[in-house]
């Protein structure tokens, strides 16, 4: 199968993930919902291992995979969620997604550097083509978030369910009077940089040991172990409570879509270029929301924005697979 297709596997994936995951925080909270979903990645994995184990097909064991493969777990669970996070409470989480997009153009420029894969004009033309629709997608959740005529605001939510401090800036004071958050905007970027990063830390990792179940099994304990350190780091362990029973339900759900996604991802780089799978895979936001404006119709619809950003993604990808 295509690296591509892959890759649009993992992306659905991930749209799953976000879907269960929005549904499920009806009932309980961001910190139980991450925690959830990353012991069910270790549980699946553990079980691929397991399978692998049995059927004798480990791969050998080449510790520079491994540290690879932690690195990414690293990469995009530890530093980019923090990063992320930290973004979306200072610039509002419409900010700080509209920031993480930019992580395929990261990916694509240190897989040039790093890995030697080039890329034409029509690639790059496709990459770009992407990106715009993405940032069209986010500015209709930016301008969601802005100040009305009448001074009234939609407030973007931060990852505890707040309200981010930009938001809360903006309710205070008029438009004109907000002092551009700059070290927000910083770590908005790192955000996109490490999430890039860590594709291509994955396909480094996938070259020493060419074991997709294996290297996601090693980033989704990375990624345990990380968040968990994180949570004791920032006190949130506090937050971690009883989900009952709906809410367990689509996290374990959503825990499923994510370790496919993973699963796909790794698959994708086995065989793909890097940055065609960042690429692709990064498409998972346009899915998010078609898929939010059929199952959860209360908090998403179609606009001319979504429509719009289907049509650029579209062709973007098409030039994007272009050899």
């Amino acid at each position: 199968m295509d690296g591509e297709l892959l890759a649009l596997g993992s992306a659905l994936g991930y749209s799953a993930l976000n879907i269960l995951i929005k549904k499920g925080l009806q009932w309980s909270n961001p910190g139980t919902a991450l925690f959830i979903t990353v012991v069910v990645n270790n549980l699946v994995f553990g079980l691929g291992l397991a399978w692998l184990w049995a059927a004798g097909a480990l791969p050998l064991f080449d510790w520079r995979g491994v540290a690879y493969f932690a690195l990414s777990g690293v990469a995009a669970t530890l530093v980019g969620r923090a990063a992320n996070f930290e973004t979306s409470r200072r610039l509002g989480a419409a900010r700080a997604s509209l920031l993480r997009i930019f992580a395929p153009l990261f990916a694509a420029l240190i897989s040039f550097l790093f890995l030697g894969e080039v890329f034409g004009a029509a690639n790059l033309a496709g990459v770009l083509l992407v990106l715009a629709g993405l940032i069209l997608l986010g500015l209709k959740d930016l301008y969601r978030s802005s100040p009305h005529r009448d001074g009234s605001i939609d407030r973007d939510m931060d990852a505890g369910g707040r309200a981010g401090e930009h938001d809360r800036k903006e309710a205070a004071f008029p438009p004109q009077e907000i002092k551009p958050d700059y070290l927000g905007y910083f770590l908005g970027i790192i955000s996109g940089l490490t999430y890039g990063l860590s594709f291509v830390f994955r396909k480094l990792g996938l070259i020493y040991m060419p074991s997709p179940i294996t290297g996601a099994a090693v980033s989704s304990i990375t990624a345990l172990v990380g968040n968990a350190g994180w949570l004791a780091f920032t006190g949130g362990w506090n937050k971690i409570g009883a989900a009952g029973r709906p809410a367990s339900v689509l996290f374990i759900l959503g825990g499923l879509g994510g370790s496919a996604a993973w699963f796909f991802g790794y698959q994708a780089l086995l065989t793909g270029r890097t940055y065609v799978v960042s690429v692709v895979t990064h498409t998972e936001l346009l899915f998010t929301v078609l898929l939010a404006s059929v199952f959860l119709k209360a908090m998403e619809r179609i606009t001319w924005h979504v429509i719009a950003s289907a049509v650029l993604v579209f062709a973007g990808v098409v030039l994007v697979r272009t050899v």
